[in-house]
């Protein structure tokens, strides 16, 4: 019996020891690259920024400082003095190195890696377009001309939305391309301070996490 004992004893450290070796070699090896993976997918915070860069994440950068140190009209995807004296008045405002460089710390404060509004044009189809199409009637004789054509709301974006989202950008002295893009989703709808990404539901300029 004593015998038998021993030998079981050894069995089971054996078993124990191929249990943990699996358990490392799938476990470890096969969790670690999927939390990375589904982390990636989830945060996707834009590129450090700063004077002199231009292009897309610029754009959005201004859009996010828009109703907090910039106005729509400063959305032009172009990093230039006005852009880094309203990053520097962010930070300070936020308790953080007023360097004018917006780098994850300063992106965290904007609520940079949120999604970003939709850029809806002719051809796009969508329950966002319905709600486009729905504020641009309803906002006719204030931030539409009157002269605007009523749209049928069926969430197409078809040549008669084109021509109303035109109206719009024209009235507020924004670039008029028909293209509902992030100035033209920061656009003023009301003397409360809202905008047209408001009306539809999509993330507002200036909304801070």
């Amino acid at each position: 019996m004593g015998s038998m004992g021993v030998v079981m004893r050894r069995v089971l450290a054996v078993v124990v020891s191929v249990l943990a070796l699996l358990g490392g070699a799938t476990g470890t090896a096969i969790a670690q690259p999927l939390g990375s993976a589904v982390t990636a997918a989830v945060r996707s915070e834009p590129p450090t920024v700063q004077r002199g860069d231009s292009g897309p994440t610029v754009r959005w950068l201004q859009y996010c400082l828009t109703r907090q140190t910039l106005q729509y009209a400063d959305i032009d995807g172009v990093f230039g003095a006005r852009t880094q004296a309203a990053v520097k008045e962010f930070q300070r405002s936020q308790g953080l190195a007023a360097d004018g460089v917006v780098g994850p710390r300063t992106w965290a404060k904007l609520g940079g890696s949120d999604t970003r509004p939709p850029t809806l044009q002719e051809g796009s189809t969508g329950t966002k377009v319905s709600a486009l199409q729905k504020a641009l009637n309803e906002g006719r004789g204030s931030f539409v001309p009157g002269s605007a054509p009523v749209l049928t709301v069926d969430g197409v974006f078809g040549p008669r939305t084109k021509v109303a989202v035109e109206a719009a950008q024209r009235a507020a002295g924004a670039g008029v391309d028909g293209v509902v893009g992030l100035q033209t989703w920061a656009l003023p709808v009301h003397a409360a301070g809202q905008v047209l990404a408001n009306l539809v539901g999509v993330r507002a300029p200036g909304e801070l996490p």
